[in-house]
């Protein structure tokens, strides 16, 4: 007999190396399907060695998309990687890849510094509205 859907496994998630790929540009697609342009890949591979895993992104054997970045003549660099299932490597996926890449983060806080003048962007103060 099968165990039941969502129970839990005997066997702990096995844990390897999330990484993240930052693009020199934006990518839009051969059809400008990304509105936005994507900017970063969040992979995960088994082993520890996040350096191999980019070679193979870079000679064509991973993503579609890191293949189509490179045959756009789109640098591509590794900027992050930490231990992890991919479970955490999801979580990541989902965060979107300028809030886990270390060198977007620091640029997209810069332009909000920017933005405000120098200054924080201070929250507004809540005012109570008497009746």
């Amino acid at each position: 007999m099968s165990p039941r859907r969502g129970a839990a496994s005997a066997a702990p998630a096995p844990v390897g190396v999330i990484y993240v790929l930052c693009f020199g540009q934006p990518f839009h697609g051969a059809n400008g399907g990304h509105v936005s342009g994507a900017r970063h890949y969040v992979g995960w591979c088994a082993d520890a060695n996040p350096q191999r895993r980019l070679g193979e992104h870079l000679s064509g054997q991973g993503s579609p998309l890191v293949r189509a970045v490179v045959a756009a003549g789109i640098a591509v660099e590794l900027v992050a990687s930490w231990p992890g299932t991919r479970s955490d490597e999801r979580k990541a996926h989902n965060r979107h890849g300028t809030r886990v890449c270390p060198r977007c983060r620091r640029s997209r806080s810069r332009q909000l510094r920017m933005f405000a003048g120098g200054g924080a962007v201070a929250a507004p103060t809540p005012q109570r509205i008497a009746a």
